[in-house]
């Protein structure tokens, strides 16, 4: 019987930004990796469901090489589904996290910040560009993407143990 798929899932405010970059990324890394058995997923905590991602987004994106599945993306509000599923809820800032982890007490063992296990930040939190320039957006991405590279590495080898 097939062990059950890792899920991680991203989450910021929106849903249109960060988690959108950090979720995309993150499912194309471990495709070219060939790594099989971890789901990825986004949510917002306080997202309107169906907006589009944010075309800065998409363009840091595309300049990192992630091609295809963004373009589909649709917003939606986490919900207690998508932290009782999940192996890993990784929240990019420290009040989010607050937020879920009273809403999800049951559930705070599987939460943490992107930045936590990297930063030397008392609050670990990545800024929302949204609204901003595309430099801010390259910026939020590369502040990102230490901790996104990490995270990939530490999926593939629980997936190789699996």
């Amino acid at each position: 019987m097939p062990a059950d798929p890792i899920k991680i899932g991203f989450v910021c405010k929106g849903n249109t930004c960060r988690s959108v970059m950090a979720h995309y990324f993150l499912e194309c890394w471990l495709k070219k990796e060939g790594i099989d058995g971890v789901a990825v997923w986004s949510a917002g905590v306080a997202a309107t469901p169906g907006r589009s991602g944010a075309a800065h987004a998409g363009t840091v994106l595309q300049e990192e090489g992630v091609l295809g599945s963004f373009s589909g993306h649709a917003s939606r509000q986490i919900g207690k589904e998508d932290v009782e599923g999940s192996t890993y809820v990784i929240l990019l800032t420290e009040s989010q996290k607050q937020c879920l982890a009273e809403a999800y007490p049951e559930h705070k063992h599987v939460m943490s910040t992107l930045l936590s296990d990297l930063s030397t930040k008392p609050d670990a939190s990545v800024d929302d560009p949204i609204g901003q320039d595309l430099e801010t957006y390259r910026a939020t991405f590369a502040q990102m993407r230490p901790s996104l590279e990490h995270i990939a590495r530490k999926l593939q080898e629980e997936a190789i143990q699996t």
